[in-house]
């Protein structure tokens, strides 16, 4: 597998566009990165201001440019402003295969929008993609993503497991795999 290089494709839902982050999102994106709730379970390295957010930004956007991930912004159809974001990264070309990401802002949990991006990013990256499996890394404690991966059809991959967590600070991690089924 070889992943074209390619400008970021948008992708539409029911409710959601998924689309590029800009530089004009750096005031959300702080805020999502910083938000303690947010982050329960997530090392991210740290956001101070705004100006490091806008850095982040041009990071995630050249990783889309050398074909080193696809990350979207998560945006409502009625309103133009980031309410989080969806990626797909760490592709390996031997397998065919990637890991996923995902965060959202929490007045927008519990709405269904999350589950909507996620199926919409899935078919993306099986049909557009040709990947034949997707992984999804979480902690084990966060019931939220869990429960998330689940209803979408993952399933927890203890094999995996074994062989990818063998530092002492991915213990409390679980992984989930969901097969291409095309």
């Amino acid at each position: 597998m070889s992943i074209p290089a390619t400008t970021l494709p948008e992708l539409i839902t029911s409710r959601l566009i998924l689309n590029q982050v800009q530089i004009e999102d750096a005031p959300q994106v702080f805020i999502l990165r910083n938000d303690k709730l947010v982050n329960k379970y997530v090392d991210l390295p740290e956001t101070p201001d705004e100006a490091a957010a806008a850095n982040f930004i041009h990071k995630v956007n050249d990783y889309n440019l050398q074909n080193k991930g696809r990350y979207w912004a998560i945006r409502l159809k009625d309103n133009p402003q980031l309410i989080g974001s969806i990626c797909l990264w760490n592709f390996d070309d031997n397998t065919n295969t990637a890991e996923l990401g995902f965060t959202l802002l929490t007045d927008y949990w519990r709405k269904g929008y999350m589950q909507e991006a996620l199926q919409c990013v899935l078919q993306y990256g099986f049909d557009d993609l040709h990947l034949t499996k997707i992984d999804g890394w979480t902690h084990q404690l966060n019931e939220a993503s869990i429960g998330l991966m689940e209803k979408v059809g993952f399933t927890r991959n203890f094999e995996l497991e074994k062989q990818a967590i063998v530092d002492e600070s991915e213990k409390h991690m679980v992984i989930y795999t969901i097969l291409n089924q095309h």
